[in-house]
């Protein structure tokens, strides 16, 4: 990525990160775009979204260049939304509980836009395992 950066190919934010490629594919998974929120607006998430999809393509097309076997790699499909780990959880003023989750309980939601106005969604709180 190095390479890439110094060849000015534009929006690479992270040097390392995690690619699988699957063996007789030209296929990977790949976990590299990031971008550090600012804030949790749906305007900084909309924002955030479009910044991390526009990076999968620079990526792709660095990786073409610049990764020995992966010329001929294919993007097939981008995370559906943008995730964040668990060391940018935020505390609110309440939180949710395990029995919460386990009694599906009935929950409303309420934040604050930038421009001052209040929103509101009722959630109802499930869990489901998926055992792969």
């Amino acid at each position: 990525m190095i390479k890439a950066k110094k060849a000015g190919i534009q929006h690479l934010t992270r040097e390392k990160g995690f690619i699988l490629k699957r063996e007789g594919s030209n296929q990977v998974a790949v976990l590299l775009p990031s971008v550090m929120p600012t804030g949790l607006s749906s305007q900084e998430l909309t924002k955030m979204e479009l910044d991390t999809r526009r990076q999968v393509l620079y990526y792709v097309e660095a990786f073409r260049r610049y990764l020995k076997g992966m010329e001929q790699c294919e993007l097939t499909m981008i995370g559906p939304s943008i995730g964040f780990r668990e060391t940018r959880r935020i505390k609110g003023k309440s939180m949710i509980k395990a029995e919460d989750v386990l009694n599906r309980k009935n929950v409303k939601i309420v934040w604050q836009e930038a421009d001052g106005s209040r929103r509101s969604t009722k959630i109802q709180i499930r869990w489901q395992h998926i055992w792969m």
